[in-house]
């Protein structure tokens, strides 16, 4: 089979209250195509970490994109819902990224849901006036990958529940700093997301042993885990982590009831590549590997 040509362009224009280089990766199937208007064919676009783009701006960059399958407007933090809402027309949509878009509300997400959607891959960390409802609306669509991090004024375990309920196909989730989540909704995880290799519940500070031991049983196939400042996970939490059969990645920085045997328990997980605590743990660490 013979690959569709790339390619990236950097498309300057100017628009009401915006000038900058719009990133673009579009899709050509015959090199005569190029010509093609961008905005038809199917495209990424990137228009991140530019503060100082609005609404108006933005959705004249948009004008046009219906094939758009990748939209990050990251750290554009002028943005409102007027703008997300003016995606869903973008049918082929299958990863949002508007983190750090600070005066997103509920009303985008849901409208974009409640519209049909492909999304696989959504980014809202630091949205942080979202509630249950957005991300409850969101996971209607079957998300493999989720960030909802620095979320944690308005999350409960609601949202998380419904997450674990309907992405039977999610791999990755980060729900760091999410404060008001509890064992409830990481074990309906553990449950319901088998596929996960990915997970941050890192300053999740009502999280138990529990929870931990039903991810390890539900999800075997988890790559990287961080637990950093979970206060309450003791050594129970870490034996069973240690079982994991593909564990590259341990972050568990903070948690502060844990004593040696955890790092001994873990010297023993032959894949683990990268851990993150303490000195004095990680020289416990080498130390019984090198046994």
């Amino acid at each position: 089979m013979q690959l569709s040509r790339l390619l990236v362009l950097a498309v300057a224009r100017p628009v009401s209250g915006f000038v900058g280089s719009v990133r673009m990766a579009l899709s050509s199937s015959a090199e005569g195509e190029r010509s093609k208007d961008i905005t038809t064919a199917t495209a990424s676009l990137d228009v991140s970490n530019s503060p100082l783009l609005t609404d108006e701006s933005f959705k004249a960059i948009l004008s046009g994109c219906t094939s758009l399958t990748s939209l990050s407007v990251a750290g554009c933090s002028k943005l409102t819902d007027e703008s997300i809402k003016a995606i869903v027309d973008c049918s082929l949509l299958t990863s949002l990224d508007v983190s750090g878009c600070g005066n997103l509300t509920d009303e985008a997400l849901q409208t974009i849901a409640n519209k049909g959607c492909m999304l696989t891959s959504v980014n809202v960390s630091s949205c942080r006036n979202l509630t249950d409802e957005a991300i409850k609306a969101i996971a209607s669509c079957s998300l493999r990958s989720l960030n909802v991090a620095y979320c944690g004024k308005l999350l409960t375990d609601e949202s998380i529940n419904a997450v674990g309920t309907n992405c039977p196909s999610l791999t990755s989730l980060n729900v760091a700093d999410c404060k008001f989540l509890t064992d409830e909704s990481i074990k309906i995880i553990g449950t319901g997301c088998g596929s996960l290799t990915s997970l941050d519940v890192s300053r999740c500070k009502n999280l138990t042993d529990e929870s931990i031991k039903a991810i390890v049983d539900g999800c075997p196939s988890l790559t990287s885990l961080n637990v950093r400042n979970c206060e309450k996970l003791t050594d129970e939490a870490l034996t069973a982590v240690a079982t994991l059969p593909r564990l590259s990645a341990l972050r568990i920085f903070g948690c502060r009831k844990l004593t040696d045997e955890s790092i001994k328990a873990l010297a023993g997980c032959a894949t683990l590549i990268t851990l993150d605590t303490t000195k004095t743990f990680r020289q416990i660490f080498k130390a019984c590997r090198s046994v």
